[in-house]
């Protein structure tokens, strides 16, 4: 089997940071978006049983809810960045240092 160069783990790191980047900022919109829809039409007036408004609210609650985020919403951003910085070291540990000796440069005078 051939040997996977070190440019295909740098693209490969490039994808998995920036995906974990994209995800994180997913879950962090959805979270200020639903919680500024709550706020702000918390206290509408509803007309019957079937209002659009209270409709939505409970989307964005169950959104929320459905993250188990609550006050850890640091934690996961935390954990975002850690496992950015993670891919980074095990792509530095499986790609092969850059020598004069790995590239057979030769020397002379």
């Amino acid at each position: 089997m051939e040997k996977l160069s070190g440019k295909f783990y740098e693209k490969l790191n490039i994808i998995q940071s920036a995906s974990a980047v994209f995800m994180s900022l997913l879950i962090i919109l959805g979270v200020l978006f639903s919680s500024v829809e709550i706020t702000e039409e918390l206290h509408h007036h509803c007309h019957n049983d079937s209002c659009h408004i209270c409709y939505t609210i409970n989307l964005a609650k169950s959104y929320i809810n459905g993250l188990h985020l609550g006050e850890n919403i640091f934690y996961y951003v935390l954990i975002s960045v850690l496992s950015i910085g993670a891919v980074k070291i095990v792509n530095s540990l499986l790609t092969k240092a850059v020598t004069l000796v790995s590239l057979k440069v030769k020397l002379s005078n």
